[in-house]
């Protein structure tokens, strides 16, 4: 079966769907159909999406001999204590891509995220922030919440600890680095960057429509029934049946008809800016992975300290 050769590692909030997705257009790139299978997280045993090399390999089997790239994304490789390791091993010729972004904004959109996901149930972000502690001890924890590493927003957003350790990991010529606001301010750009990156030819995209923004619940109710229903799955039989690859069909059509329900149960929302004090706190808490990232990249990361 054809053996994924590129890697989307993260971070989380900093474009990885929309790069996900734009890649999935290029003919001679195939992109897994389910973003986040997390296989290589065995950290995090309990959101993996698949656990056995075979159905793992069985999410690439629409690959052509014309698909020179084939890959996935998973934004917690980046943050997992195993992930990057265990991809070496895996392909150690591998290719990474790594999106990111401003540790402050991460954390506060990442939030957003996992709220409209009823990951997290706590709508104050800087309550959430402050119940890290707690939640690290098991405690206060929201009943959707699968893996509590989810709501260690400190911990997700090391960005400079991590690259230092994927570093360690794979040689630098194969790891390619974007910056969220290079890729808003011209996707274009960054686009063709990763794609001669990856040893391929221009396809010629011009047009790169918004994927993602902020998100809201349209219903409450809809929204924690999926959630629930998620960990109703978790807690059955089915996992086990579908460990089998042959049901691997079954479950991408299903993962489909809930990430649709997603869709239509969410409404765009104008995200409100940070208190000015809660931003400094947190500058200060991330400065030292902000200046690690500017000397691994040998850029001005000066506006991501103001």
């Amino acid at each position: 079966m054809t053996k994924p050769n590129f890697f989307i590692v993260g971070a989380p909030k900093a474009g990885t769907t929309a790069m996900h997705q734009y890649l999935q257009g290029h003919p001679n790139i195939y992109m897994s159909e389910i973003k986040e299978p997390k296989y290589f997280c065995e950290d995090f045993p309990r959101i993996r999406y698949v656990r056995s090399e075979d159905q793992y390999l069985n999410l690439f089997k629409g690959a052509t001999p014309e698909h020179l790239i084939v890959g996935e994304s998973s934004t917690l490789y980046l943050s997992s204590a195993v992930a990057l390791q265990n991809i070496y091993r895996f392909n150690p010729e591998a290719k990474i891509l790594v999106m990111l972004r401003n540790p402050v904004d991460m954390v506060y959109s990442l939030h957003s995220e996992l709220l409209f996901q009823a990951i997290e149930t706590e709508p104050d972000f800087e309550t959430a922030w402050r119940l890290q502690d707690k939640r690290s001890q098991g405690l206060d924890l929201p009943p959707g919440c699968l893996e509590p590493a989810y709501l260690q927003y400190r911990t997700i957003a090391q960005i400079g600890t991590q690259i230092e350790q994927l570093l360690q990991i794979f040689p630098k010529a194969q790891i390619k680095f974007i910056l969220f606001e290079d890729f808003t301010r011209s996707t274009q750009t960054a686009y063709e960057q990763v794609v001669t990156f990856l040893g391929l030819s221009s396809d010629g995209r011009i047009n790169f429509d918004q994927i993602r923004e902020n998100r809201a619940r349209r219903f409450n109710a809809l929204s924690n029934a999926l959630r629930d229903l998620r960990l109703a799955y978790r807690s059955s039989l089915l996992p086990v049946m579908f460990k089998s690859s042959l049901f691997m069909p079954i479950r991408v059509k299903l993962t489909r008809f809930v990430q649709r329900l997603d869709k239509l149960n969410s409404v765009r929302l104008k995200r409100q800016q940070l208190a000015p004090s809660l931003r400094q706190e947190l500058l200060y808490q991330f400065k030292d992975e902000i200046i690690k990232v500017q000397q691994i990249l040998n850029c001005d990361l000066s506006h991501w300290l103001s």
